[in-house]
């Protein structure tokens, strides 16, 4: 049985409705949801916005006296929610911080780990990091995909190679590589309407969930392509902006992301760098591929545009995979299972 569920995360992306829908929203909820679950959702940063952060919080905290959950899962974004809010949720009921284990964000989740009762972690030793950090309440949480929207479409292959997310210098930098090899880039998401390379598809503003979908389904080679630090001198040269953003760059280690899920969720083939953890997820080679430098990353895209029943292989083979063992449903019953225990 699952438990009744009180979601206290974002409905739109950064709290602004014109972007659309959360990450959140889109894989928790809608998941939650699609599976039954008896799950409300609070909307904590729009109802900061129409009522304020003291009147937002008191509410919040009427909600679960009123609604008694079992199980309170809440995704944080800043201070939205004040520590005696969570504090008093925590003393009567479950409460689970589902966090992110970018490194920047660490001094975030040290702050927050202990007005919960748990706090997941989706990095393969976060666990073991956290308790050396001074929290005994981490939980191991692999992401994944909601596999009830990210899913496969009897979609033609009109794209030969693309990548869905937003603008970063070192991204660029890796779509005119390949572009100056020859081969055309579909390439969609914030800020690419302001990149002008010859023979791309670029399109201003952010992509629909349903966009999204879309285009993975359409793609015969899907690009994962990370924003982590980039120490390549020819990459640090290539622009003053390089530079900059590399110097001032928190994001110094990529932790495996969930659109690895999603694309292989789709039936998709997709060309990632290698993530700490991704082997403990995926057969490299088999169900995924990986590429460790620019050149390679080329000689890739060459290689399996040209091997079409190999590139098919390994999408199925990576498919299957994910509806197997990677799908959110799987992660919330053992979510579920670990918070009853």
């Amino acid at each position: 049985m699952s438990p009744n569920v009180l979601l206290v995360i974002p409905e739109w992306d950064y709290g602004l409705r014109e972007l659309g829908p959360s990450t959140e929203y889109n894989s928790l909820y809608l998941c939650l949801r699609s599976m039954g679950v008896d799950v409300a959702l609070y909307d904590y940063l729009t109802r900061e916005q129409e009522i304020g952060r003291g009147a937002m919080n008191a509410e919040l905290l009427e909600a679960v006296r009123t609604q008694q959950p079992e199980l309170v899962l809440v995704s944080l974004a800043t201070d939205q929610l004040q520590p005696a809010t969570l504090d008093a949720i925590t003393k009567q009921t479950t409460t689970v911080y589902y966090a992110y284990d970018d490194t920047w964000r660490r001094p975030f989740v040290d702050f927050w780990a202990p007005h919960f009762t748990y706090v997941t972690t989706s990095y393969v030793r976060g666990v073991e990091d956290m308790k050396a950090r001074g929290h005994h309440n981490g939980i191991y949480l692999s992401l994944a995909s909601n596999h009830f929207v990210f899913a496969k479409k009897d979609l033609p292959k009109t794209h030969d190679v693309s990548f869905v997310g937003m603008k970063h210098p070192y991204r660029a930098w890796l779509v005119r590589k390949l572009e100056r090899a020859g081969f055309r880039v579909h390439v969609r998401g914030t800020g690419w309407d302001r990149e002008r390379i010859k023979g791309s598809r670029f399109r201003k503003g952010r992509v629909s969930l349903e966009e999204l979908v879309a285009i993975i389904n359409a793609s015969k080679i899907n690009l994962n392509l990370t924003n982590e630090t980039s120490w390549d001198a020819r990459y640090l040269l290539s622009s003053p902006r390089a530079l900059w953003n590399t110097l001032r760059s928190r994001k110094t280690f990529a932790p495996v992301n969930q659109r690895i899920f999603e694309i292989n969720a789709c039936g998709g083939f997709q060309l990632v760098p290698y993530m700490e953890g991704l082997e403990k997820r995926y057969a490299i080679g088999e169900e995924l591929v990986i590429y460790q430098s620019p050149e390679q990353l080329v000689e890739r895209v060459a290689y399996y545009l040209e091997h079409e029943n190999e590139r098919e292989a390994i999408a199925a083979r990576g498919y299957r995979r994910t509806l197997e063992e990677h799908t959110m449903e799987a992660r919330f019953r053992e979510l579920f299972a670990r918070t009853r225990s």
